[in-house]
């Protein structure tokens, strides 16, 4: 296993040289720009195939391959390597795209799972069962006094119409429809509810308010 992966690093290393000897020949037939050295040059296509040699690794974990796991059962198992330097080496002489590839490609993966996580956690937020919801309404009832002098049945049909709702954050005018009150009245109700700690706004990509119950 300890000499598999000095192989791997030297075929990483040795591909990557050749590939920006190569790189280089190519762009020096066809460089225009007489201003760049063609020493300069060498050196760049060299540094640029390490790189996208180096990268390779990175590369083949996130499209899942196990190439470079070393299999027993295969009858010539040494075979994977002369792969991996293929892929080095031509991942090298076109370094420069290669390199721009993977980094696209890896920022989309985190987007796409920090979009997954997200949705995974609205909807479990939103599928999340309350075991006793109007026991819950009551205990606002009883306990949100602080701070409100309005009608507290109005507070309790606020409340049961966000818990009880399909949704994890409800609108204002929502609320407003479905209980039947005035908008500025929920807004009151739902601002003082927030201040005392029972309740939660953000807003939503129409950049309206939209609200949530704390259960504490």
């Amino acid at each position: 296993m300890g000499n598999h992966i000095y192989i791997i690093i030297w075929i990483i290393i040795l591909s990557g040289i050749l590939g920006g000897l190569i790189n280089f020949f190519l762009l020096f037939t066809s460089q225009n720009d007489t201003k760049i050295l063609w020493w300069v040059l060498l050196i760049k296509s060299i540094l640029l195939g390490l790189g996208a040699s180096l990268i390779v690794p990175l590369f083949l974990e996130t499209i899942s391959s196990n190439i470079m796991e070393l299999s027993k059962s295969d009858s010539f198992p040494e075979k994977r390597y002369f792969v991996i330097a293929g892929f080095c080496l031509l991942a090298a002489i076109f370094s420069k795209r290669f390199i721009e590839d993977v980094y696209t490609r890896i920022m989309k993966a985190e987007k796409d799972s920090q979009e997954a996580k997200q949705i995974v956690k609205e909807f479990e937020n939103s599928k999340t069962e309350i075991d006793d919801d109007e026991e819950t309404v009551l205990s606002f009832k009883t306990s949100f006094t602080k701070g409100f002098d309005g009608d507290k049945e109005n507070v309790k049909r606020v409340v049961r119409a966000i818990l009880q709702s399909q949704y994890s954050y409800r609108t204002l005018s929502g609320i407003a429809k479905e209980t039947n009150l005035n908008k500025e009245i929920v807004a009151n109700i739902l601002t003082t509810l927030k201040a005392n700690g029972f309740a939660e706004s953000k807003q939503n990509k129409q950049g309206s308010y939209v609200w949530k119950i704390i259960i504490k």
